[in-house]
């Protein structure tokens, strides 16, 4: 099942996010200028990537080799009806747009029933 990442009400923050059993510290801020939440992604204490813009229904980390998160794919996925990009008011658990986790074998499953 998919693992909706739950996310702050607030512009910038830090997390601890754990994904098929290993802890990530990821980096959310807000970008006023371009109207979108820019994502970082730590791992024990190391910098593994920054700067991805949550774009809807896009992967952020789609074109990184990032060994660590070889086991699944983190989705900007919209769950309501919004004619707007994902930005900082829709942006979250329950709103129109939402940062999720599928692993590998969940989307393997899905595509194997299409």
């Amino acid at each position: 099942m998919p693992v909706s990442i739950t996310i702050p009400d607030a512009s910038n923050f830090d997390m601890e996010v754990s994904l098929s059993g290993e802890t990530y510290n990821f980096q959310l801020n807000y970008n006023s200028v371009v109207g979108r939440y820019s994502l970082g992604i730590g791992y024990q204490g190391v910098s593994l990537i920054r700067g991805l813009l949550m774009i809807e229904d896009t992967s952020p980390t789609f074109k990184y080799d990032l060994p660590l998160l070889s086991s699944g794919e983190l989705l900007v996925v919209k769950f309501k009806e919004d004619e707007n990009i994902c930005g900082r008011d829709n942006f979250g658990n329950g709103k129109s747009y939402e940062l999720v986790y599928v692993t590998n074998e969940e989307i393997e499953e899905a595509i194997s029933n299409v």
